[in-house]
């Protein structure tokens, strides 16, 4: 997630963000990816619905390129169009060279990146 995040840094996680509202594009959200309760911070960038798709980095939504003022690098990345599951967000981080991308669903996403600090 650099430059947004860093390791070593400590982050706050707002557990209770989506209590009462379903995350959106472009927060920052923090991921339960296995059993083990790692927890990792990703960007929500693809919502329950839509067709996403990347063309040598740049990321379409619904056949519309998808604005990222926070993107650090956009790398290359080719992904032919798919339509996201009802409960099913895209996840990834602003440093598209080293990061890696998921498929979440809903239960997945524990809360909303808060505040940081070095």
């Amino acid at each position: 997630m650099e430059p947004t995040c860093y390791d070593g840094q400590v982050s706050l996680v707002n557990m209770f963000a989506y209590t009462w509202k379903e995350p959106q594009r472009g927060d920052v959200v923090a991921i339960k990816i296995d059993d083990k309760k790692q927890v990792i911070l990703k960007r929500v960038i693809g919502m329950p619905g839509e067709k996403i798709a990347f063309h040598t980095g740049v990321v379409f939504i619904n056949g519309k390129r998808l604005e990222e003022p926070y993107l650090t690098s956009a790398g290359a990345w080719e992904w032919p169009e798919e339509t996201l599951g009802n409960n099913m967000y895209f996840v990834t981080g602003d440093n598209r060279l080293i990061s890696q991308q998921f498929r979440v669903v809903r239960q997945q996403i524990v809360g909303k990146l808060l505040h940081f600090w070095h």
